[in-house]
C-alpha cells in the first residue's frame, strides 16, 4: 500500500467519524461531541492538504503556515476535549494550570506564525522547523504529564483516554524522530514516511475517544434511567403515601373502637380475676386441699388462655369455648350443691374458623350463675349453645335460676354495683363492635323464663355477633 492509499484510507475513515460525531452533537449537545468534532477536522484538513489538487492553489506561505499551525490547534480543541469529557481540570487543579498555561502558549505561538509566514520568510530558514519541533516536544512533556496525572482516578473513562493519548505521544514522537533521521524519505512507500506513523497514532486515539464518548453516553443514559426510575418511585411513594392517609382517615374511627374494646377487656378480665382468687382462698381456708389443687390448676390454664387473648380483638371460637368450659368448671367447683352445664357449638362452620371477641360471652354466664342459679335451691342448669347462619353467629344463655327480679331483691348494693358495671361493660363493647358497621350488627336481647304456673322460671340471653 503507498502513502497516498493509506492517506486516503485514513481521511475516509476520520471523515466517517467526523459525521457520526456531528450527529451526535446535534442528539447529544454535550461539549465533548463537539471538541472531539473539531479535533478530527483539523487532522482533516491537515493531511488533505498532503493531496496536488489541495496542494496547488495555496502558496507557500498558506501551505507552511497550515502544516505548523492547524496541530496546534488541534491540541487546543485536544485541551478542550479533554475537560468536558472527564473534567481533569477541575478534578486536578494542577493539572488545569498546566492546561491553562499551555493554551497561552499555543495561542502566543499561532499568532506567531502568522508573523513568520506572512510578514517574513522565517518560515525559510532552518530555525522555524527547530523552533516547531521544540514545540511539539513540549506539548509531547505536557501530554506525558498530564497522562500520569490521571492515571491516579483509576476509572474506566480516564483509561480510554490516556489509552489513546499516550498512543498519540508514542507515535507522534516516532514520526517526529522519523523526520530526521529519513529526510529523503519515499513518498510511494507507506512504512517510509514518517508522518504515517503520526496517522497510526491518530486513529489509534480516536477509536479510543469514540469509546470513551460511547461510555460516556451509557453511563449518562443508566443514570438517566435511575433517575428516572427514582423520580417514578417517589411519585409511586407520594400516591402510596395519599392512599394510606386516606385508608387511616377511613379507619380511625374504626382503630379507636379497637383500642377502647381492648381497654374494656382490661377491666372486665381483673373483675373476674378477683373472683377465682377469692374461690381459691375460699377452699383453702376451709380446708378442702384436693378442691384447692384442682381449682389451681385450672384456675391457672385460664388465667395463661385470658393472657394469651388480652391483646387480640378476635380469637377462634374453639379457644372462646375452652375458656368458656374452663371458666365453668372452676365456678362449678365453689358451689356446695353443684350446678350442670352444658356447652354446645352447633355451627355451619368449623369453630376454629369463627372468630369472636374474646370474654365476650363469659360475663353473661358469671351473671346467670351468681344472680340466677346460686340462690336456687333443688336442680340448677346452665345452658351456653352456639349457632350460625351465614350473615350471623346466635349465643345463646338460658338458666333456670330465679330470675332477674327475684335476683335484684336479694343483691346488696355492693354486688349490685358490681353486676351493674360488669353488664355496662358488655353493652359499651357491643356498641363499639358496632361502629362504621351498616348491617349485621350486634345485639343482646334478655328474656324472662316463666314455668307453667306462671312464676319465674330463669332467664334467656340471646346474643347476636356479625359473623367473621
Amino acid at each position: 500500500m503507498t502513502f497516498d492509499e493509506f492517506n486516503l484510507l485514513f481521511l475516509g475513515m476520520v471523515g466517517v467519524m467526523l459525521l457520526y460525531n456531528l450527529a451526535q452533537q446535534y442528539l447529544r449537545r454535550d461539549r465533548a461531541y463537539g471538541y472531539y468534532t473539531l479535533y478530527m477536522l483539523c487532522w482533516l484538513v491537515y493531511y488533505g492538504m498532503r493531496y496536488r489538487l489541495v496542494m496547488e492553489p495555496l502558496t507557500n506561505e498558506a501551505f507552511h503556515f497550515i502544516r505548523v499551525a492547524v496541530p496546534m490547534v488541534a491540541y487546543l480543541f485536544y485541551f478542550g476535549f479533554t475537560e468536558a469529557l472527564i473534567g481533569l481540570g477541575a478534578r486536578l487543579p494542577d493539572v488545569g494550570r498546566v492546561f491553562r498555561v499551555a493554551r497561552l502558549g499555543l495561542l502566543a505561538y499561532v499568532g506567531a506564525l502568522v508573523g513568520m509566514c506572512f510578514f517574513s520568510d522565517f518560515w525559510q530558514e532552518p530555525a522555524f522547523e527547530y523552533l516547531h519541533t521544540a514545540v511539539r516536544v513540549a506539548l509531547a512533556v505536557v501530554s506525558v504529564y498530564v497522562i500520569t496525572r490521571a492515571y491516579r482516578l483509576k476509572e474506566p473513562l480516564v483509561t480510554y483516554f490516556i489509552t489513546g493519548s499516550l498512543a498519540l505521544v508514542v507515535f507522534g514522537l516516532a514520526a517526529m524522530v522519523g523526520t530526521f533521521l529519513m529526510r529523503n524519505w519515499n513518498s510511494e512507500g507507506f512504512w517510509a514516511a514518517p508522518i504515517a506513523y503520526l496517522q497510526v497514532g491518530i486513529v489509534i486515539e480516536l477509536l479510543c475517544f469514540s469509546l470513551a464518548l460511547s461510555y460516556k453516553s451509557r453511563q449518562a443514559e443508566l443514570e438517566k434511567a435511575v433517575t428516572e426510575q427514582q423520580l417514578r418511585t417517589e411519585r409511586e411513594q407520594r400516591q402510596y403515601e395519599r392512599l394510606r392517609a386516606r385508608l387511616e382517615a377511613q379507619q380511625t374511627s374504626r382503630l379507636m373502637a379497637d383500642l377502647r374494646l381492648r381497654a374494656l377487656r382490661t377491666q372486665m378480665n381483673p373483675h373476674f380475676l378477683f373472683n377465682s382468687l377469692n374461690a381459691i382462698q375460699e377452699c383453702i381456708i376451709t380446708h378442702q386441699n384436693d378442691a384447692a389443687v384442682t381449682y389451681l390448676a385450672k384456675f391457672s390454664k385460664l388465667v395463661r388462655l385470658i393472657l394469651e387473648h388480652s391483646d387480640k380483638p378476635l380469637i377462634p371460637l374453639s379457644k372462646e369455648l375452652e375458656t368458656l368450659r374452663l371458666y365453668l368448671d372452676i365456678e362449678a367447683l365453689r358451689f356446695t350443691e353443684t350446678f350442670e352445664y352444658s356447652l354446645v357449638a352447633d355451627t355451619h362452620l368449623e369453630p376454629s374458623l369463627i372468630s369472636i371477641p374474646p370474654m365476650l360471652v363469659q360475663p353473661y354466664a358469671e351473671n346467670a350463675i351468681w344472680h340466677g342459679l346460686l340462690n336456687k335451691p333443688g336442680d340448677r342448669h346452665l345452658r351456653i349453645r352456639f349457632t350460625s347462619d351465614e350473615d350471623s353467629l346466635f349465643v345463646t344463655i338460658e338458666d333456670n335460676g330465679i330470675g332477674r327480679q327475684a335476683a335484684a331483691q336479694r343483691q346488696v348494693p355492693q354486688k349490685e354495683g358490681y353486676a351493674s358495671r360488669g353488664m355496662q361493660l358488655i353493652d359499651e363493647r357491643l356498641t363499639l363492635i358496632n361502629e362504621g358497621q351498616h348491617d349485621n350488627l350486634a345485639s343482646a336481647q334478655v328474656e324472662d323464663l316463666t314455668g307453667p304456673d306462671g312464676q319465674p322460671a330463669g332467664t334467656r340471653v340471646r346474643l347476636t355477633l356479625p359473623l367473621i
